[in-house]
């Protein structure tokens, strides 16, 4: 399976995956963090970048497609940190409500 068709079968809670064509467009579902993420698919790899324009930080990871459950990995990193935010946010705003 290819790794872009691996992604969209994925089923992700707080990362929302949308398809454009060679990219897929990465954000935070739950709008929790100022986070977007490209994955682009070129001929010969798999570049996925990540930002986060909050903390302006970023980070660019390149591997060859043979290698490419490095990527996947990564992005179901990425899910569960994202998961952890969504969970602590909802703690916090817990404590507003009686």
């Amino acid at each position: 399976m290819k790794l872009f068709d691996k992604i969209k079968d994925t089923d992700f809670i707080a990362l929302a995956v949308e398809d454009k064509g060679n990219v897929l467009v990465l954000n935070d579902r739950y709008g929790n963090l100022q986070f977007e993420g490209r994955l682009k698919n070129t001929p010969f790899d798999y570049i996925l970048e990540i930002n986060d324009n909050y903390y302006k930080e970023n980070k660019v990871l390149r591997v060859s497609k043979v290698d490419s459950e490095i990527i996947y990995q990564e992005i179901l990193q990425l899910e569960n940190e994202l998961n952890q935010v969504r969970e602590v946010i909802s703690n916090y705003r817990l404590l507003f409500f009686e």
